[in-house]
């Protein structure tokens, strides 16, 4: 009797975990560059976010932020990062407004200027989204 219930309760924790990887729920940043960087969602759930810094504009430099949304909603946030901000801090967004802030759905590009200096990237997902944001420091103008 002990053999046959550790058999089906293995049976079914594999099959738990098997379920859980196929899921395959991600909300992540790739290939930050300081230039650029790549959000991509896979099936994020309404809630999960992700943060991370830093772009680096310099004078004559913009912000564009192009959206590739199959499925849902992210709302992108970007803060300027304090002058005096250390690499093991991260910034304190909840006393900050963003300089820009994004709906990204579907497929749109929206480009602001904004002044030199370094700034910090937050992805929300609004809804239930798969996709991707492509974020660009191109020449103002662009």
């Amino acid at each position: 009797m002990k053999k046959g219930y550790f058999l089906i309760v293995s049976l079914l924790l594999t099959a738990m975990m098997a379920m859980a990887s196929c899921g395959g729920t991600t909300l992540a940043v790739t290939d930050n560059t300081g230039k650029a960087m790549t959000i991509e969602a896979k099936k994020c759930t309404a809630g999960d976010f992700v943060m991370t810094g830093s772009l680096e504009v310099e004078e004559g430099e913009q912000i564009v932020i192009t959206s590739n949304i199959e499925k849902g909603e992210l709302k992108v946030e970007i803060f300027a990062e304090p002058a005096e901000q250390s690499a093991e801090e991260l910034p304190d967004l909840e006393s900050g407004e963003p300089v820009i802030v994004s709906n990204a759905s579907g497929t749109e590009t929206l480009s602001a200027e904004v002044p030199e200096g370094s700034y910090s990237v937050k992805a929300t997902s609004v809804e239930k989204a798969t996709g991707t944001v492509q974020i660009d420091v191109t020449a103002a103008g662009d």
